[in-house]
């Protein structure tokens, strides 16, 4: 069986993340995530609030004491902290993780090119209650780069669904709106990661 690997990169993702995660929890998909952020007193703050039974991994505490005064260097710290976590959790269960991002930015950019290099399948998951995709320039060319990297996308019938449609490569989800999003992605992910509860 697969296992899926959630990059959050920042306190409201993890908020808007949290519904799939507690049903993900309940459905027994096998899965972990990966926080960008600092591990601290707030993070453990946030995480009680939201009742999330979730493993967190673990970063590697010496470097981010030694960056705690670079916050930008410790970004990119734990980004390559999350290829090797990738790379590791393919080691171990010997299949390729699935690697579940959200957004539309440069850092969810980073953690689909992380999760590629590390040997993981990257998921673009799309929110039914999101953000509009950037319309800038630089906004416009992530957003396609974020598509092209990706194995799967779960969207909403929307504008996001017909973006990575564009991808031969690409399975796509329709997931519909916000109250039917969770578990439809749920199931969803439970299929490409085998179809089995973990025990």
């Amino acid at each position: 069986m697969r296992q899926c690997v959630f990059v959050i990169g920042n306190p409201a993702e993890l908020a808007e993340f949290a519904p799939l995660l507690r049903r993900a929890a309940d459905a027994r998909l096998r899965h972990s995530i990966w926080y960008t952020p600092p591990q601290d007193a707030t993070f453990d703050a946030l995480r009680g609030e939201l009742s999330l039974s979730s493993r967190f991994a673990q970063h590697d505490a010496a470097s981010s004491r030694w960056l705690g005064a670079y916050p930008r260097l410790r970004a990119l710290t734990s980004y390559y902290q999350c290829f090797r976590y990738v790379g590791g959790v393919r080691l171990w269960t010997g299949k390729s993780p699935l690697v579940v991002v959200q957004g539309c930015g440069l850092s969810t950019w980073l953690a689909g090119v992380m999760a590629r290099w590390g040997g993981g399948q990257v998921v673009h998951f799309n929110a039914a209650n999101g953000k509009a995709p950037p319309t800038s320039m630089m906004g416009s060319l992530l957003c396609r780069r974020i598509a092209k990297k990706a194995r799967y996308a779960l969207c909403p019938g929307n504008e996001a669904t017909r973006r990575e449609q564009r991808y031969p490569s690409c399975i796509v989800v329709d997931t519909g709106d916000e109250q039917r999003q969770m578990p439809l992605a749920v199931t969803a992910l439970l299929r490409w990661t085998g179809g089995q509860a973990s025990p």
